[in-house]
């Protein structure tokens, strides 16, 4: 599971809801940094995972929801076949792509942005990405 874990007297402690109510995280959820300390979002819920110097931002359909600390690699690898590549700074899920632009169609092998729900502009689509985002893409919102 990603997110941050504590370590207490150099023993790794279960992560916890937030640091006030103490309770165990449910299923499958991201420990997100927010403003006031840390919540879990849903995995589910993500939409977009964009990376942003050491901190990965978490968005959903209801916009930017905080921070996680671990990498997108880390995240990709935990989770196979939930997250699309769209480029070496950004992991969407397949089914929040709302439309690719520049071009109808899903003929051409040119790079393209994405856009995801919850996510105000458009996510790039990278030249080495494409190939592998496109077949799925294409089935995907046709």
């Amino acid at each position: 599971m990603t997110g941050v874990v504590r370590y207490i007297d150099g023993i790794a402690q279960t992560p916890t809801c937030c640091d006030h109510c103490g309770q165990p995280l449910p299923g499958d959820v991201f420990r997100i940094f927010v403003a006031r300390g840390i919540r879990p979002v849903r995995v589910a819920d993500v939409t977009l995972l964009r990376a942003n110097d050491k901190y990965v931002e978490v968005w959903t359909a209801a916009g930017m929801q905080g921070l996680l600390c671990d990498s997108l690699t880390e995240i990709e690898e935990a989770r196979p076949g939930v997250w699309l590549r769209l480029h070496r700074k950004a992991l969407a899920r397949a089914s929040a792509i709302e439309r690719i632009d520049t071009g109808a169609r899903c003929q051409s092998t040119t790079p393209r942005a994405a856009r995801i729900v919850g996510v105000p502009d458009p996510v790039r689509i990278s030249r080495r990405a494409w190939s592998h985002v496109r077949p799925i893409l294409c089935r995907s919102l046709t």
